[in-house]
């Protein structure tokens, strides 16, 4: 008799009761294969299901959640399958075998879910749900047990811009993958759950959870958004919005601040290329990354990051970021010969020169000394001796220079003459040296007056600029609760504060009013319930929302842009805002906000002033 036979000929009733399961997968329990999720009569799927996800992330599971009769059941199974006909414990056996398959890769499949995630990749994966507060557990927790149903809108914003007037957003897509994948280890939850730090019933909800069942609306990446302006609304059961508000703002509030800088820099040096040297400022490799990523957006046009190079040509959603640089000091300094007492041997002058013609034979088309190594006019004749000897007049080539030290108006003219009086008549200037945009600014105003502005233009400058981009002061993002639903009601909520720039907003649609000519004027701020409709009529100005729905229904609905991408949308905008809010944070932008809006937001202040 054949399996198929025997299906088709015997019911379930014939079988030993203990037969008689449906299977999904397998996973590891200790020493031992288990079947997950088996009905087994004597213990319930979930009850087995539990126990198994616990032992195979080889974690110590409670007695309060271990079936009481699991091992039980499992030596019955084991003990009975030996009384049943050879031929049906064959085909048990080659079920099995399928099963054990199955969990081996089942069991890899949650190695990479949980932490084997491609090593290159970790710098732009999403941020891990456990990478948390844990008050944000709590207040879940309460949230679950009094009312799960529950459900809340939540609001992203910062309340005062730190490099100019406003900000360049980035970081949302960050943001979107996060939610995407918002996961959280077994082992983890059963660490709070055993501390007393997470309640049985959230527990079990977050053990279950596939996917998070929330709606956002954001702003795309490259708007330029004022203070007060939500850039991420978040509704959904408070429970689950609570638990993302940290990740969420991880992922924006520092992408943010980079991409302002960035924008503040090239806004300052008039559009000046710009390439981001903070790898090696940066806080760590993943935000080494994000800087790197976040520039771009705000208007740098390479990366010294070689990571954050591969990683845009290896994503299919992104374009081509190039990496650049120059040398160090170090260097020129490994050809310096000098003895025991610090005497000089050979010629430094010949030492720097021998360095940068060692150096053109591997990398010619990326030459650039750096001349303030020994002094800039030692550097200054290095280069021009390299320009002839090395033809690069003849190969109609550029020669590159970058200055790191005692940076001003009068050093760029001195090197800029110094060149042309040396014959080199093709060539590029990179400056260093702890750059900000007040800085840049200075520069420009100080060759600008002594040159005249198409001197500046004309002039080939880059700026390399580090630390300044990759350890931006914190943008002060912050995540509230603006409305709560409430027996089929909205109920729009607040905190007092002393500080009245600090009581936050009810849920607002942000619009942008433009003139005829495409010029941003104002941006505007409406209750939901209002329309934008007749606002700007007869007039020539329009009108558009700035956020878009971007999650619903368990999925990701905005598309990802590259960093280049969102670089032209900024640079898009950035032609059409005034210049004195760009780049300067003493001209705040101050955004609009309907007398609706302001209504509401002053009658709950004042209920909080009459209650204390």
């Amino acid at each position: 008799m054949t399996t198929n036979d025997f299906r088709q000929s015997t019911d379930d009733d014939d079988l030993p009761s203990f037969i008689s399961f449906k299977v999904c997968t397998g996973c590891f329990c200790g020493d031992f294969l288990w079947l997950k999720k088996c009905f087994f009569r004597a213990v319930s799927v979930s009850e087995l299901n539990r126990h198994l996800t616990h032992t195979a992330m080889r974690t110590p599971i409670s007695s309060a959640t271990r079936p009481s009769n699991f091992d039980d059941v499992v030596a019955r199974y084991f003990e009975r399958k030996q009384e049943l006909p050879e031929w049906f414990q064959d085909f048990i056996n080659d079920r099995d075998a399928t099963l054990v398959r199955r969990g081996l890769e089942h069991r890899d499949e949650l190695v990479r879910w949980l932490g084997g995630v491609p090593r290159l990749e970790k710098a732009i994966s999403p941020v891990n749900a456990e990478s948390n507060d844990l008050y944000q557990f709590r207040m879940a927790s309460v949230f679950h047990e009094t009312d799960p149903d529950k459900r809340g809108s939540f609001v992203m914003y910062y309340r005062r811009p730190n490099d100019m007037g406003g900000a360049v957003l980035a970081g949302i897509q960050h943001a979107l993958d996060t939610v995407e994948n918002f996961r959280l280890d077994p082992r983890f939850l059963h660490k709070l759950l055993s501390e007393d730090k997470l309640t049985p019933g959230l527990y079990e909800a977050l053990l279950s959870l596939d996917k998070l069942d929330v709606e956002i609306e954001a702003i795309p990446e490259g708007t330029f958004v004022g203070p007060n302006t939500p850039v991420i609304t978040v509704t959904g059961p408070l429970w689950q919005v609570q638990l993302v508000e940290t990740i969420l703002l991880q992922c924006v509030d520092y992408a943010t601040g980079v991409a302002s800088r960035a924008a503040a820099i090239v806004e300052a040096s008039g559009g000046k290329p710009l390439v981001d040297f903070g790898a090696r400022r940066a806080p760590g490799e993943q935000a080494a990354v994000t800087s790197a990523f976040s520039s771009v957006k705000g208007g740098a046009v390479a990366v010294a990051n070689t990571l954050a190079s591969y990683l845009s040509q290896a994503n299919p959603n992104e374009e081509y970021i190039p990496d650049e640089g120059t040398t160090a000091h170090s260097f020129t300094e490994a050809y310096m010969l000098f003895d025991t007492d610090g005497n000089a041997i050979e010629d430094m002058a010949g030492a720097e020169e021998n360095a940068y013609t060692d150096w053109i034979k591997y990398f010619p088309e990326s030459t650039c000394v750096l001349i303030d190594t020994i002094s800039k006019e030692v550097g200054l004749n290095t280069t021009a001796k390299i320009y002839e000897k090395l033809g690069f007049r003849e190969q109609g080539k550029p020669i590159g220079i970058r200055d790191d030290s005692a940076i001003s108006a009068e050093s760029i003219l001195m090197v800029y003459d110094g060149l042309t009086d040396r014959g080199v008549d093709d060539f590029f200037i990179v400056i260093s040296d702890n750059l900000t945009p007040e800085k840049v600014r200075d520069l420009r105003a100080g060759v600008t007056e002594k040159r005249g502005e198409q001197f500046w233009e004309d002039l080939d400058i880059r700026f390399g600029v580090g630390t300044y981009l990759a350890r931006p002061n914190p943008m002060g993002f912050v995540f509230k609760l603006a409305e709560y639903e409430q027996d089929g009601q909205t109920v729009p909520v607040s905190k007092a504060s002393g500080t009245p720039e600090k009581a936050s907003f009810p849920v607002v649609r942000s619009h942008r009013i433009t003139n005829e000519y495409g010029r941003f004027e104002e941006d505007l701020n409406l209750h939901p319930d209002e329309s934008p409709e007749g606002i700007t009529e007869g007039t020539r100005r329009s009108i558009r929302a700035l956020s878009q729905l971007a999650y619903a229904g368990k999925r990701r609905l905005m598309e990802s842009d590259s960093a280049q991408t969102i670089k032209t949308r900024w640079q898009e905008q950035a032609d059409q805002i005034p210049r004195n809010v760009i780049g300067r944070p003493w001209s705040v932008y101050r955004p609009r906000f309907s007398q609706r809006v302001d209504k509401i937001r002053r009658n709950i202040q004042k209920a909080l002033a009459e209650a204390a």
